[in-house]
């Protein structure tokens, strides 16, 4: 493994679910608006980082979620 996980089961799931609802909400907003494009990529990053469970500003911060 190249990294050491830092973010905790239920975090990771949190982070899951928000990043696919922010994916949805900015698909839907790219027809409306500029602000879609901040949705989608805010939202692949917390679905990514829920996905893997490693979070590199938490790990630049020393932030670990896991007990």
């Amino acid at each position: 493994m190249l990294y050491r996980k830092n973010v905790g089961r239920t975090e990771a799931i949190a982070r899951a679910l928000a990043g696919a609802l922010l994916i949805a909400a900015g698909l839907w907003w790219l027809r409306t608006s500029p602000w879609g494009w901040a949705a989608l990529a805010t939202g692949a990053t917390a679905l990514a980082t829920g996905w893997i469970g490693f979070c590199p500003a938490c790990a630049l911060l020393g932030r670990r979620s896991i007990e």
